[in-house]
């Protein structure tokens, strides 16, 4: 595969052309805005059911292996804690503190398997994935309400 043809996928693209439109004010016209939101709206969904389908290949034991654990504690303890101190370190006000740690402490994106499943071929890849969204989701149940409290706190 050629680096133009990776550089030049859809997503990529689609940055481009969004950034184009943006730019020049242009809209695009109403029906075509609906039916994008439309499709826009599947994409969370779809991504968890693509989860939930890499996960189903394997047998449940195996998703309780610590290594599964890893993007999980990173994403929903290691990076909202350097936000934390970054917020009360720059004295940031209550209510931007808020949100920001809550948008660090969010769960691994869906979007992770899509492309695990799309550009790497290793069946271990593909679960390690799907593990890590289940868990950072799982966990973020309870992360994200304690952070949103002690965002507060500041």
């Amino acid at each position: 595969m050629t680096v133009a043809k990776k550089t030049l996928n859809p997503s990529i693209v689609a940055v481009f052309v969004g950034v184009f439109f943006y730019l020049t004010g242009l809209r695009l016209p109403d029906t075509i805005s609906y039916v994008m939101s439309s499709l826009a709206a599947t994409c969370s969904p779809l991504g968890m059911m693509l989860c939930g389908i890499t996960l189903g290949y394997y047998p449940l034991k195996k998703l309780l292996q610590i290594r599964y654990f890893r993007l999980t504690l990173i994403r929903n303890f290691l990076i909202p804690t350097v936000f934390y101190v970054l917020a009360w370190a720059t004295n940031l006000p209550k209510d931007l503190a808020q949100i920001v740690i809550i948008c660090a402490a969010l769960p691994v994106s869906t979007l992770m398997v899509a492309f695990c499943v799309q550009y790497d071929p290793d069946p271990e890849s593909n679960f390690e994935s799907a593990g890590s969204v289940f868990y950072s989701t799982l966990i973020s149940i309870a992360t994200i309400p304690l952070w949103y409290h002690l965002a507060g706190v500041l």
